[in-house]
């Protein structure tokens, strides 16, 4: 009796999660194609110099209102690396994490001035690319892992920027979450597409300060709410054949532990291959987040 009174419920509580489902799907907005065509008018149109960075934003919004993503959920938790250049080895594992905001003082492809965040990537080899080091630079790559259920948005796995980066992947198809994006409809993609172009586009010194401007504002609209807590796209560096997975700071914080760290010396970078010598090695933390480092014996990378 017991059994047919849960089977019983059980069928009511999925009606009425699907009959939920349904009332929210009508809620949403849609896309329309002259809406998206006069978003992309205007964001060609963007004087991203003199501008300002909420004007950038709305623009954003208005592209993406309607737009629909499967996001990938990451249950197990997820290692990634994260590199910065160092004469000396860090003393705390605050010198590895997200920059103080105080020190944010440029635009990135995925924040504005003063705003930290924690950027990294899914292959220890790809930070020596991103920090366009050079034989004798001094490095000190940290793993670290995510806690379960690290949501990320996507962007920049399209065919155009496979093309433009000359990548060895096939982005539009290489994940599961890509293909189902791009099939909610035509517009879907197009509006994929249009922000893969927009984010995943090289950048010369001199353009930084302005279109990093754009692509922070992609990066924020796409993390807006308290669901989101990040972005994974193909890492630029190495021609889209690794990804980059930005962090909010907030989710950093609470979900992400230090799993290792390697004081590297660089010996060689070229785009085929890397080289280095592992100096050092992180033995342990103390309570104050002091590193212990422990002599390594000279070892290759």
């Amino acid at each position: 009796h017991w059994t047919q009174n849960r089977c019983a419920l059980s069928r009511r509580l999925w009606r009425a999660l699907a009959s939920l489902k349904g009332d929210l799907m009508n809620e949403m907005p849609r896309l329309k194609s002259r809406n998206v065509r006069d978003a992309i008018k205007e964001i060609e149109n963007l004087d991203l110099a003199t501008c300002a960075d909420a004007e950038i934003e709305e623009s954003i919004g208005k592209l993406i209102n309607g737009y629909q993503v499967r996001a990938p959920i990451f249950r197990e938790g997820l290692d990634i690396y994260r590199a910065r250049l160092f004469a000396q080895k860090p003393g705390n594992i605050s010198e590895l994490g997200p920059p103080p905001t105080s020190l944010v003082t440029s635009y990135g492809r995925g924040n504005t001035v003063g705003e930290s965040v924690f950027y990294s990537t899914n292959s220890k080899g790809v930070p020596f690319y991103e920090l366009k080091c050079s034989p004798g630079d001094r490095v000190v790559i940290s793993k670290w892992r995510t806690s379960p259920n690290l949501v990320l948005n996507h962007v920049g796995f399209t065919e155009e920027t496979k093309e433009r980066l000359s990548s060895g992947r096939d982005l539009d198809d290489i994940y599961s979450f890509v293909r189902d994006t791009n099939n909610y409809s035509e517009l879907n993609e197009m509006v994929h597409e249009y922000l893969g172009v927009l984010f995943s586009q090289p950048v010369l010194p001199e353009a930084q300060e302005t279109t990093y401007r754009l692509t922070s504002a992609i990066a924020r609209k796409l993390t807006q709410g308290n669901v989101i807590h990040g972005v994974i796209y193909p890492t630029i560096q190495m021609s889209g054949n690794a990804d980059n997975v930005l962090l909010k700071k907030a989710y950093f914080d609470n979900y992400v532990d230090f799993v290792h760290a390697e004081f590297i010396e660089v010996d060689q970078l070229n785009s085929a291959r890397y080289s280095g010598t592992v100096l050092d090695s992180v033995s342990s933390i103390n309570e104050t987040g002091t590193l212990v480092w422990a002599p390594s014996s000279l070892g290759a990378c």
